[in-house]
C-alpha cells in the first residue's frame, strides 16, 4: 500500500488521517495479456463528518482487486474543512491524478470507476453529473489535464438527498453547512444528471 497525497504543494490542508490522499491498492503482477487493469476509486461514507475507512475502505479495495482491479481509497475533507466544494475537490483531483498517473499505476486511463458508500455515494455521484463541474481541482501539475469525470459509478446506499424527511440532512449540514437548506436541491446529484454521466448501479436495502 502506497499512500499519494493529492495536495503536496498546500500542506495546510488537512483531515484527521493526515491530509487528503489516495491510498494504493495494486496488483504486483501484470494481467495474463498484458493489458492495463481497470481502476476503482473507493470513497467510503460517513455523513461527510468523518470517513469511515476501517469498514468502507480497505476492505472493499481488497474485494474489488480480488475481481482485476487496482484500487484507491480516498480520504478526503469532511466538515468544517471539508464544505463544498473543497470535498468535492479532493474527489476529483483524485481522478485526475489516478488518469495522470495511469502507466505507472498500471490502469487503463479510460476505465476509472468510483464506489461510493453512503455520503460517500453522494461524493462520488458528484463526479459524475455537472456538480463536478463547478469545482476547481488543479493543483499546478500535469493531471490538471485530465478530466474529473468518471467512466462509471456503483452508488451503494447513497445519500441523494438532504430533506429532513425523504433524505439525509446531517449529511447536507457537512456537505454545505449552513447552506443546507439554501441549496440541498442543487446538489442533489439527481438534480444534474447530464450527457456525460456514467452508466451508474445503484443499490439499498430496506434498512438505510
Amino acid at each position: 500500500m502506497n499512500k499519494i497525497p493529492l495536495w503536496p504543494n498546500k500542506p495546510e490542508i488537512t483531515t484527521p488521517a493526515g491530509g487528503p490522499s489516495i491510498t494504493c491498492f495494486l496488483h504486483e503482477e501484470p494481467t495474463a495479456d498484458g493489458t492495463p487493469r481497470p481502476a476503482m476509486l473507493v470513497v467510503p461514507g460517513g455523513g461527510y463528518h468523518c470517513v469511515c475507512e476501517p469498514t468502507e475502505g480497505t476492505p472493499i479495495a481488497r474485494r474489488f482487486m480480488s475481481l482485476g482491479y487496482n484500487c484507491f481509497v480516498l480520504d478526503y475533507r469532511v466538515y468544517p474543512d471539508g464544505v463544498f466544494p473543497n470535498c468535492v475537490a479532493d474527489a476529483a483531483r483524485a481522478v485526475k491524478l489516478i488518469r495522470a498517473n495511469a502507466k505507472q499505476f498500471g490502469i487503463d486511463s479510460k476505465r476509472v470507476a468510483a464506489v461510493g458508500f453512503s455520503a460517500g455515494g453522494h461524493l462520488v455521484a458528484c463526479l459524475g453529473t455537472a456538480i463536478v463541474e463547478e469545482v476547481d481541482a488543479s493543483a499546478g501539475d500535469a493531471a490538471d489535464a485530465q478530466s474529473p469525470r468518471l467512466d462509471a459509478m456503483i452508488l451503494c446506499y447513497p445519500v441523494t438527498s438532504f430533506h429532513k424527511k425523504e433524505g439525509h440532512l446531517e449529511s447536507g449540514g457537512g456537505f454545505l453547512g449552513d447552506k443546507v437548506v439554501e441549496l440541498g436541491d442543487k446538489y442533489d446529484p439527481a438534480n444534474r444528471i447530464d450527457d456525460r454521466t456514467p452508466p451508474t448501479f445503484l443499490w439499498h436495502t430496506m434498512t438505510d
